[in-house]
């Protein structure tokens, strides 16, 4: 009986998902021209701002993960870590990829983690959450000093979801004092040279910032077309935070005031995005469990905004 209520349930959410698809063909059509300005947008965006701020990274964190990275920050903090965040000692170099590369090299790099035996699927759950992370750069170089004139809100907005991510993991851990499972990661034996290492990482960060520049295009379409919706100026902007955060906070900086820019913006940089969301599923082969991420991630953008309206009745930014 069960079986049955999930195969209606599936159909249904296929045909909703089928007419939701044609109705998006459609409006494209009929919006052909706004939707091609708006993803020629979404491209001089990815052109000016992402990738700029995310390539460099990119290329020094597939280095970093050849040259043995992992295993050696695993071994020394893998465990203490781990156990505060109820991880795999092993899941915890993933985390600290997430924390300098951002999303979503962070979330591969859990996956692989756990592929390779060293972490559970809980284990993969609770990390890609902790390393779905906006990379330093993207928000303080991309965001802070490109749209907000001001690398030092930048750099705030990275702290404040650090502060939002770090409670909602430890919210999700497992109960306090239980032993994290997994083992911890063994030294790689042999290095690449480094220009080969180099070269390794310089391919790959390509290939993944043609992904990432791919949704961030196709969602900056979405979100043009629901510009031209008659809704106010706030609600616009959160519709196209929700779907894709480089846009929408592009968005927010030149049509809200300061400071509801600077707090709608936090909660876009906790939730990261539907395009964010979509490559997550995606690094991890679908293995994620995506009810429970989303409400994390809901959770996240919460405290972040919450954080940075704070900073801001305080003066802090």
């Amino acid at each position: 009986m069960k079986t049955a209520q999930g195969t209606k349930k599936a159909d249904l959410f296929g045909l909703l998902g089928i007419f939701g698809t044609l109705a998006l063909m459609a409006a494209t059509l009929i919006l052909s021209e706004r939707a091609a300005g708006a993803a020629q947008k979404g491209l001089l965006l990815c052109g000016k701002t992402l990738i700029p701020a995310i390539f460099p990274f990119l290329v020094l964190n597939g280095l970093l993960m050849r040259l043995g990275f992992p295993e050696w920050i695993g071994r020394r903090i893998g465990k203490p870590v781990g156990r505060l965040f109820g991880i795999s000692p092993a899941c915890v170099a993933a985390v600290v990829v997430g924390l300098f590369s951002g999303f979503p090299t962070g979330a591969a790099a859990a996956h692989r983690i756990c592929q390779g035996g060293l972490g559970s699927d809980g284990d993969r759950n609770r990390t890609v959450l902790l390393s779905s992370v906006a990379a330093p750069g993207f928000l303080i170089v991309g965001i802070g000093g490109r749209m907000l004139d001001s690398p030092h809100r930048g750099l705030a907005l990275y702290l404040f979801q650090l502060a939002a991510i770090v409670t909602v993991g430890i919210v999700n851990a497992r109960p306090f004092g239980q032993r994290a499972e997994g083992a911890l990661p063994v030294p790689v034996p042999r290095r690449k040279s480094l220009f080969l290492a180099l070269g390794d990482a310089l391919r790959d960060a390509a290939d993944a910032t043609v992904g990432i520049c791919g949704a961030v295009i196709f969602f900056s379409a979405l979100g043009g077309m629901i510009a031209l919706l008659p809704l106010p100026d706030s609600l616009t902007c959160l519709l196209v935070c929700f779907l894709e955060i480089t846009s929408g906070a592009s968005l927010a900086a030149s049509l809200l005031p300061a400071p509801l820019a600077f707090v709608m913006i936090a909660g876009a940089v906790g939730w990261a995005g539907c395009s964010v969301h979509a490559q997550t599923v995606m690094v991890t082969d679908g293995k994620l469990k995506v009810g429970g991420y989303l409400l994390s991630k809901c959770l996240t953008a919460l405290l972040t905004a919450l954080f940075a309206a704070a900073a801001l009745f305080f003066g802090f930014v």
